[in-house]
């Protein structure tokens, strides 16, 4: 049963119930020739109590048991009038009546009449109820402080506070306190003792980080943080200001965990859902917790520019980068100093294709955001821009800029062992690839680089496993997906193939990268459907090479002309095919050799093999000449 609101008591009306509005309240009637029923009588209810001005809501008034016997001119009317009856209730002695020469006879009418009156009785009834119901509600706030200190004691011994006091720790005045403590005022005192000092610890936090000449140095900084948290471990924003010095500090994991402490004690921290997702997006290779934790953001504040700026990153972390570009250019027009979206614009373009523009905005990045991890990111972006711009000395200096910064970057390792690569030096990309995977950032587009490294080198399996590892750390990237589809491609392994390529176009369904990933999507399917036709015959064989011909699948339509001809060397057109791959492939001597297994099984047309763009390396050849030329006679 809940305890009784004493605002409640505090407003019960006792006594009589009060008249209806526009009339006059009545004492009941007494009858006549009674004690007292001379002279109409003061009305007999209490007038209710009401809260001092000066108290809090909610808490009981101070004086309302005081008002209830106390008929104090300030109490009102009322209040005088029953001051009036008490006084009449009192035995005055009654003035001196008049000499007569005539005496009353004793019990006569005028004898009566010329006597005193006797005093009234005063009317009891009222007076004893307003008693009865103040004793009442004396006891009603009683109760309400006592449970009320009772639920404070448990929610200090037993909440979910860590700075407060336990039950059984001792409080200021050395009672215990917490929900073992009882009776008395130590019941009480405990509680307000430990919210005391919970109140003092989060302002002494609070002033630790808030203080106009805190240090600036990281180190320092990251130190001040640390004394906060143990002075009240429940307060968020000094869990979010350490990872703040710990990003500057190069200590990305221990940022990220401080980062997740902010929200698990304050999930309204918009700043550390923000952090979050720069983390995830740009050092962990995980855009999909970046959209979600940008969703949080925009959603904590929709209409101001960090949720207006969040919303336009939803898109950037889902990969919708025409979207993004489009959203972020009219962002810049009304926001031409804001170095983010500067970054993200640039990224964006990359990723769609656009290094040109791409560099502008990398520079304006780097001028503005004074933040060190933005500008390692800037400093990588731009050195990505460079190098899809053919100018890989230059990304090189951009990568050793960023890593003069932060020597194990992962994101600047691995893009300098790309550009490592691509001039051949095996040695120093594996260096750098490896020294990538020990930061632990990003370590799924790591495995992704070193996939397309090992298929650089023919490796398959190798690059394979590396692939699958990138799939795993990011379910939700499509890179690994489309890396894996094309090396199953390449293998012959259409089934599987098809299964990664839909995965990773519907992972990301629009830009360029979709375009191609369509083509493949589409060549997959071809050659699945091809497959799945039962071949005996040569001239099956030599059908289906020519379905791989017209998706580009040179090598699947190698291995099935090869068998054509094994079944049946009198196919031709599978002779002449296998001339034109090996002419593609710069294999001139086969290709020579394919030529005349063509014309002596009975290819004819040396007019379109004249012409034909396949046998342009082979035509090249001097043999090329003497060959048609033979036939030609050969034909007449």
């Amino acid at each position: 049963m809940p305890a009784p609101d004493p605002r409640k008591a505090g407003t019960r009306r006792l006594g009589p119930p009060a008249a209806p509005a526009g009339k006059t309240a009545r004492p009941p009637a007494t009858p006549a020739g009674t004690p007292g029923s001379a002279g109409p009588a003061a009305p007999s209810s209490v007038p209710p109590a009401r809260p001092s001005p000066t108290s809090p809501p909610g808490r009981p008034p101070a004086t309302a048991a005081l008002r209830l016997s106390d008929p104090s001119p300030r109490a009102g009317p009322s209040a005088v009038a029953a001051a009036r009856r008490a006084a009449a209730a009192s035995p005055v002695p009654a003035p001196p009546a008049a000499r007569t020469n005539t005496t009353p006879r004793s019990g006569s009418p005028g004898a009566r009449a010329a006597a005193s009156p006797p005093p009234p009785r005063a009317d009891r009834g009222p007076m004893i109820l307003a008693a009865c119901a103040g004793a009442l509600l004396l006891v009603s706030i009683v109760v309400f402080l006592l449970k009320a200190s009772q639920r404070q004691g448990t929610e200090g011994s037993g909440g979910g506070d860590p700075s407060s006091v336990g039950s059984g720790s001792s409080s200021h005045d050395g009672a215990p306190s917490g929900s073992g403590a009882t009776g008395g005022s130590s019941a009480a005192a405990g509680p307000g003792a430990d919210a005391a000092a919970t109140t003092r610890r989060r302002e002494e936090a609070r002033a630790l980080l808030e203080a106009p000449n805190g240090p600036t140095d990281p180190a320092a900084r990251k130190a001040n943080c640390t004394r906060a948290i143990e002075l009240d471990p429940s307060y968020a924003p000094a869990y979010f200001e350490r990872a703040r010095a710990l990003l500057r500090t190069r200590e990305y994991a221990k940022a990220d965990a401080d980062l997740a402490e902010a929200i698990a004690r304050d999930d309204r921290l918009a700043g550390a859902y923000e952090l979050r997702a720069i983390l995830a997006l740009d050092l962990l290779g995980d855009p999909a917790s970046a959209e979600r934790d940008f969703r949080k953001v925009a959603s904590l504040d929709p209409n101001g520019p960090r949720g207006r700026f969040a919303d336009i990153l939803v898109a950037f972390a889902h990969g919708d980068d025409l979207d993004a570009v489009e959203r972020l250019g009219e962002f810049l027009k009304k926001n031409s100093r804001h170095a983010d979206a500067h970054l993200r614009r640039a990224q964006s373009l990359l990723r769609y294709g656009n290094a040109a523009e791409a560099l502008p905005e990398c520079d304006a990045a780097i001028v503005q955001d004074g933040n060190d991890l933005r500008n390692l990111i800037a400093h990588v972006t731009r050195a990505e821009a460079r190098r899809a711009k053919g100018e890989a000395g230059e990304a090189k200096k951009d990568l050793e800029s960023a890593l003069a910064l932060d020597p194990h970057f992962g994101p600047a390792l691995l893009l300098r062992a790309e550009l490592h690569a691509a001039a051949g030096e095996d040695a120093e990309v594996l260096a750098d690839l490896d020294a990538a995977l020990a930061s632990g950032l990003d370590p799924a587009r790591i495995h992704l680089a070193r996939g397309r490294h090992h298929v650089a080198k023919g490796e398959l399996e190798a690059a394979a496993a590396d692939f699958h590892a990138a799939a795993q750390l990011t379910p939700n990237g499509y890179e690994p997906y489309a890396a894996l589809g094309h090396l199953l491609l390449k293998q012959g392994n259409m089934e599987h193939a098809v299964v990664n390529l839909e995965r990773a176009l519907k992972l990301a369904p629009k830009g360029p990268k979709a375009d191609e990933l369509r083509k493949r999507l589409e060549i997959a399917r071809k050659r699945r459907a091809v497959e799945e036709i039962p071949l005996k015959l040569g001239k099956e064989y030599a059908a289906r090479g020519d379905e791989y011909i017209n998706l580009k699948e040179y090598e699947m339509a190698e291995r099935d002309y090869l068998k054509a001809v094994e079944l049946d060397p009198t196919i031709s057109s599978a002779w002449y095919n296998l001339a034109c791959i090996d002419s593609l492939a710069a294999r001139i001597d086969q290709s020579v050799e394919h030529l005349r297994k063509a014309f002596e099984n009975g290819f004819k047309d040396f007019k379109w093999a004249g012409e034909d763009s396949d046998l342009e390396n082979l035509r090249k050849d001097p043999r090329f000449a003497a060959l048609l030329q033979e036939f030609k006679k050969q034909k007449g």
